[in-house]
């Protein structure tokens, strides 16, 4: 029983040392971690993106950068430069195409994939850092587990988000390594490391600067530094924090006012505490403080299923080891009854509102490890690896508190919960068992059961993906840019056959065969797919207009004024609701003096489907400049 268990359960003994010491015994499960890759990645091939949603600007913005025009100035942009110029670079060698960037980040998620299976086995053992990095690979980077794509690192709705979380990792990863063994050029591509991160998305740099930080101040400690290498590190780090900022400020400097590339640095920081910004309902919701009680009530009816599993399954752990009975076998049978049970009732179980507890059980794991620390302040192993899983829980909990009550693995989750399911993952399958181990015996049993339903819980969400993926048929575009959407027969959107892949099929016919190569079009709202996919620039610079853009750069007149210095000479108006933000339709809940201007100065030369923004069904509108209206209007 004893040489089983150790086949599963690695600890710090020499048995477990001597069977994982060589390379290929230790990340022989990063086999099973790409083959589920590579299958998900198949069914998921030009389907990651929505067609419309989001994922235009990041093939748009880089695209505009490869052309030669420069951030901010030229190209409307409220997130770091970092993601927007490594694709323009891939642009720039390979060509403009989505699948160049498909490509790369796929090379990136692979690579992530070795780091996060690396991380976790640093800090439990094989069979965790295994089941661990399945799930965040599988669901998280490359899963689709609702209708809406963007949500995945392939093709996210944001770059600068999932290029941020990679490179979080990096660091931390290099923290805990420093904590090992404190040198100072480690430190140094920390401090690097967490500027380039600053250039990324402001949200992940304010998860990973205070773990970062926390993590350091462990190392400083426990190796009994004196005060003046405290600061001495501590400024080292600070000033290479600061290098890559310094940097980008200068760059863009040569482009624009010093002002306004200081300005442009700080930015998000000032967006991300513009108080108008949070009392949008979409906001709110995505908190899960809309329905606050609702909330707390899944929270604590999962956490008492989790716990009622864990403890149950410990119990019976403790029972098979007392009554000495083999450990594999009956897990297994145990196992067959779950799964039999588990697919009975497949289709009522709540698979994606599992994680609601997240938040809770890291404060309580955060507040124990920190007693435990503080117990054993010695430089040994088990220090370090409670250490490590310390840093990784505030990382993951600084980034939860944008969905704090409402933690969902679908929607921003697929990224804000990925170093939470991590850290939930060591301490079910490991951390748990190795702490009772001495009251419930070698966890064998335990162990098999717990990665059994985790692996089965990974299998149902994978399962939504493919679902979702499976009814996209329509092919949009050609070549590289060529992805697949919905068809009609296999999704309903408000009640209507979903026509929208169809209609921009034939939109994008419409601007090759009735507009001029190469002009202007104005696409709105939040259509720049549209720009990109005809390769025709946007006259505002890609500006993204949404009830949340829209009230944060000051309304209709703002905008109302760069439209009349040099009106566009093509207006394609599409539909688009925007329920989330309690403002539903453009012309009428917001920017209802843009489109009385448009309606007065452009002419409506071809429509497709229904009028945008009725309610009636997806349709898109092309107008063209009146020949009479001057070309700066004035009026």
């Amino acid at each position: 029983m004893a040489e089983s268990d150790t086949d599963l359960h690695s600890t710090t003994g020499s048995t477990s040392n001597k069977q994982e010491s060589s390379l290929a015994c230790r990340y022989g499960g990063l086999g099973i971690v790409f083959a589920a890759a590579a299958v998900m990645t198949a069914i998921g091939w030009r389907r990651w993106s929505d067609l419309m949603i989001d994922y235009g600007s990041q093939l748009y913005v880089p695209w505009r950068l490869a052309e030669g025009d420069v951030l901010y100035r030229d190209v409307f942009h409220i997130y770091g430069p970092l993601s927007s110029y490594i694709h323009a670079l891939v642009f720039k060698v390979f060509g403009p195409g989505a699948m160049h960037l498909v490509y790369f980040n796929i090379l990136l998620t692979a690579l992530f994939a070795v780091l996060l299976y690396s991380m976790t086995y640093r800090l439990s053992d094989r069979l965790t850092a295994t089941v661990a990095t399945l799930g965040l690979v599988t669901v998280n980077a490359l899963g689709q587990p609702r209708h809406l794509g963007n949500y995945n690192f392939i093709q996210p709705y944001n770059y600068d988000l999932t290029h941020g979380m990679m490179l979080s990792f990096v660091a931390l990863h290099q923290v805990l390594r420093y904590q090992q063994a404190p040198t100072t050029p480690r430190l140094c591509g920390i401090g690097l490391l967490l500027g380039l991160i600053y250039l990324t998305k402001i949200e992940i740099m304010a998860a990973v600067g205070p773990a970062a930080a926390v993590g350091l101040l462990l190392a400083f400690a426990v190796h009994k530094m004196p005060l003046r290498s405290w600061l001495l590190n501590t400024g080292i780090a600070v000033f290479l924090f600061i290098v890559p900022s310094a940097v980008s400020i200068l760059i863009f400097a040569m482009h624009m006012p010093l002002e306004e590339s200081l300005s442009h640095w700080l930015s998000p920081w000032v967006l991300a505490f513009n108080p108008d910004i949070h009392d949008f309902l979409y906001f709110t919701r995505i908190r899960g403080t809309d329905e606050l009680g609702v909330n707390l009530t899944r929270t604590f009816l999962y956490s008492g299923v989790l716990v009622l599993l864990v403890f149950g399954v410990l119990g019976l752990n403790r029972l098979v080891e007392t009554k000495k009975v083999p450990a594999h076998k009956v897990a297994g049978l145990v196992l067959a009854a779950l799964f039999a049970l588990l697919l009975l009732y497949f289709r009522d179980i709540p698979w994606k509102l599992f994680l609601q507890p997240m938040p809770f059980i890291l404060i309580g794991l955060g507040i124990y490890l920190a007693v435990l620390l503080r117990k054993e302040f010695h430089p040994t192993p088990e220090f370090f690896k409670y250490a490590g899983l310390l840093v990784l829980t505030v990382f993951s909990l600084l980034l939860l508190l944008k969905v704090f009550f409402k933690v969902v693995v679908y929607h921003y989750g697929f990224a804000l919960t990925l170093p939470g399911t991590l850290v939930l993952s060591i301490l079910l399958l490991h951390f748990i068992p190795n702490r009772l181990r001495a009251r419930c015996g070698p966890p064998l049993f335990y162990r098999t059961v717990a990665a059994g339903l985790m692996v089965f819980y990974i299998f149902a969400l994978d399962f939504a993906s493919y679902s979702f993926f499976t009814r996209k048929v329509v092919p949009v575009a050609q070549g590289p840019d060529m992805l697949y959407d919905y068809h009609p027969k296999t999704r309903l959107h408000l009640g209507k056959p979903y026509m929208k892949a169809l209609m921009i099929k034939y939109a994008l016919e419409v601007m090759e065969s009735e507009m001029e190569p190469d002009v202007p079009v104005l696409v709105w709202p939040d259509a720049l797919m549209i720009n990109y996919l005809s390769r025709r620039p946007d006259p505002l610079g890609g500006f993204i207009l949404n009830p949340f853009t829209w009230v944060l750069y000051g309304g209709d007149a703002p905008l109302l004024e760069k439209l009349k210095v040099q009106p566009p000479p093509y207006i394609m108006l599409i539909d688009r609701n925007y329920y989330e933000f309690q403002m539903p339709w453009f012309g009428t809940d917001f920017g209802q003096d843009i489109h009385h201007w448009i309606q007065d100065r452009y002419i409506l030369f071809r429509q497709i489907g229904a009028a945008p923004f009725t309610a009636n069904g997806f349709g898109v509108q092309f107008f063209k400049l009146r020949p009479e209206t001057n070309h700066a209007d004035t009026d």
